[in-house]
């Protein structure tokens, strides 16, 4: 994630849940289909993000959040947006960038190998514009 922020100028900020995995994986049975299963999924990533951008939203700001679904994941969903200064990007589906076009850039930019781009990590970038409406 260094790298990262590197290439990107700036710093990373990490949002964490009230509960970690483990616990939410209990709460579920042991089951964890993260990519169907939005009961779990919402707890995990979509309620801390909405509690970190609420501030931004009341303040004003635009927001947009970048999401990294593949232009190859025509059963996914991206983040339905309720508010009129959060804007929802798909840039990898808008310009049919598939799984292997992903794995060839992550590996091109150093950012990470290939062996992470198969385990299925996701990262969503999510923008906030210093502009007021």
């Amino acid at each position: 994630m260094g790298k990262l922020e590197g290439f990107l100028g700036k710093k990373i900020e990490y949002l964490n849940p009230d509960r970690d995995f483990d616990f939410w994986l209990k709460e579920y049975n042991n089951f964890s289909s993260i990519t169907t299963d939005k009961v779990v999924y919402s707890p995990l990533k979509l309620r801390p993000f909405e509690l970190w951008v609420r501030p931004m939203l009341a303040a004003g700001h635009t927001v947009t959040s970048y999401v990294a679904i593949r232009a190859d994941e025509e059963y996914r969903e991206g983040y339905a947006s309720k508010h009129k200064n959060l804007r929802i990007a798909l840039p990898f589906r808008d310009n049919g960038i598939d799984k292997a076009a992903v794995g060839d850039i992550l590996e091109a930019s150093g950012v990470v190998g290939q062996n992470i781009i198969n385990g299925g990590v996701a990262l969503d970038v999510h923008s906030v514009s210093s502009n007021r409406n």
